[in-house]
């Protein structure tokens, strides 16, 4: 194994300071790095580069005698010492960044400010070993020897990589996912390779292990960038998400607050549009509607009736027996409506159910006489919606109808006034409900049910029917004519 990176460590030299130089290239691009992070990584990326290339000259020019291998040869060793120098101190300029980046470390370490000064020693060391021969010499055919003091040379490049770790080692649980390993080995793995070249003349396995590392270094990196806008995303998402929960309660509250005007115009239908809303939604659910769209229905169904804000109190108020005039101005409450909704650009499905629910599925209703699925969905859903609470609300003159008689009468109205598949979805409402809780309620009104019945002219009262459940009943029938005063017109 030796022998083999001995044969061929000019070329893996040459390989990785290509992709040192790739790396420094992309570092210098990216735009996603902090100045600080990419000013350190480009500089080690560069100098990994450049001691590799360095080290492949010094092995071309060794042994040349000639005034070029001379020259070639002093500047390559040199070049070649300092730049190690060079890359650990670069190093410890990116661990400065990486920690006082860190939110629980604003302040770098008295460690990291103690290696950078034994590096910058350590360079000058380099500097003066030209002139003394300290670390290494050169024999008259100009060739590279080792001088006595050449293990001094390896103090530097082994004591503060394990300053680093030890500095690593002890924040490591503080340190990003994404950079933890590459901090973790940049250390110990050219200290490992110095202590091996140390005993094995020849190969140059410090610097290598140096610029591998330096790759590792900006992989990892990059992989902590991406995974940090990954974060920053999902946390810009998770923000803009609660400002629309936040828009869209703040629009609740609006339109609420706006429905509620308008039932303390109109008596007669107060909580009207509020169940309207409610039954809207649920035949949207039952007919198959996503989530956003049975939303939909629930608004249109909220503000169908807002056009009767624009209209005068003495008709909401008479709202029988009115006049041409008068049933002709309140017919139009549809096309206010559309007006006043159409103002809302967000929710433009808004004025469909307010300006066409009284278009009935045949072609005869109000106020455009569309037909079939001309008539927008929502208003076709609204329509079955505020037919049912018609009949299933409390008036002046009745109580609401009897279950069995509104689905009689959704039948009938079943492709002549409203759409089938939506009164379809509101007869299974219908059948599901066998206690008739949909319905408009006294507020003294219990649910027990009536012994007898007392009626003064057809159908003035409804008896509450019969919970329909597993258990067998026998029904009778008895009445009496009520002898005091004849009320029936038949």
């Amino acid at each position: 194994m030796i022998e083999f990176l001995r044969s061929h460590q000019m070329n893996i030299m040459l390989v990785i300071s290509g992709a040192c130089a790739i790396c420094a290239f992309f570092v210098l691009i990216s735009k996603n790095l902090s100045k600080t992070k990419k000013r350190s990584l480009f500089l080690i990326e560069v100098s990994a580069t450049c001691m590799l290339l360095f080290e492949i000259g010094a092995t071309n020019f060794d042994g040349d005698s000639s005034a070029v291998g001379f020259w070639m040869s002093r500047i390559c060793n040199f070049s070649i010492f300092f730049l190690t120098i060079a890359v650990i101190f670069f190093f410890n300029m990116y661990l400065t960044d990486v920690f006082t980046d860190n939110e629980d470390i604003l302040v770098a370490p008295k460690r990291l400010k103690v290696s950078s000064i034994i590096l910058v020693l350590g360079g000058v060391m380099v500097i003066i070993s030209q002139f003394t021969g300290l670390y290494y010499t050169f024999d008259p055919n100009n060739t590279y020897q080792r001088a006595p003091a050449f293990l001094v040379s390896f103090i530097v490049p082994i004591l503060v990589p394990a300053i680093q770790l030890s500095f690593v080692i002890q924040y490591y649980k503080r340190l990003h996912e994404g950079i933890r390993i590459s901090l973790l080995l940049f250390s110990p793995v050219p200290i490992a390779a110095s202590v091996i070249q140390v005993f094995t003349y020849g190969l140059i396995l410090t610097d290598i292990a140096i610029a591998c590392m330096a790759i590792l270094l900006y992989m990892f990196a990059l992989i902590d960038v991406n995974s940090t806008l990954d974060k920053t995303l999902q946390k810009e998402k998770e923000l803009i998400k609660n400002e629309e929960h936040a828009i869209f309660d703040l629009f609740r509250q609006i339109v609420t607050a706006f429905v509620s005007a308008i039932d303390a115009k109109d008596e007669n239908t107060k909580g009207h549009a509020a169940r309207v809303a409610d039954y809207a939604k649920r035949i949207s659910i039952i007919s198959g509607k996503s989530a956003e769209e049975s939303e939909a229905a629930y608004f249109s169904g909220l503000l169908h009736d807002v056009g009767k804000i624009a209209l005068p109190d003495r008709i909401l108020r008479k709202r029988d027996n009115l006049t041409e005039d008068e049933m002709v101005a309140f017919d139009e409450h549809v096309i206010r409506g559309k007006e006043i909704l159409n103002e809302i650009k967000e929710f433009p499905y808004l004025q469909d159910g307010a300006g066409y629910h009284h278009e009935w599925y045949d072609g005869t209703g109000f106020p455009e006489k569309l037909a079939g699925e001309d008539i927008p969905e929502l208003a076709r859903i609204v329509a079955v919606a505020d037919v049912y609470d018609e009949m299933s609300s409390i008036r002046k003159d009745r109580d609401p109808l009897p279950q069995q008689i509104i689905r009689e009468e959704v039948v009938k109205m079943t492709g002549r006034r409203l759409d089938p598949t939506f009164t379809k979805a509101l007869i299974e409402m219908i059948d599901m409900d066998t206690d008739y809780m949909l319905r408009e309620h006294h507020e003294d009104e219990t649910n027990e049910l009536e012994n007898e019945i007392r009626c003064d002219f057809y159908r003035s009262r409804y008896t509450k029917g019969i919970p329909v459940n597993e258990e067998v009943r026998r029904i009778t029938f008895r009445y009496e004519e009520d002898k005091k005063e004849d009320l029936c017109p038949f």
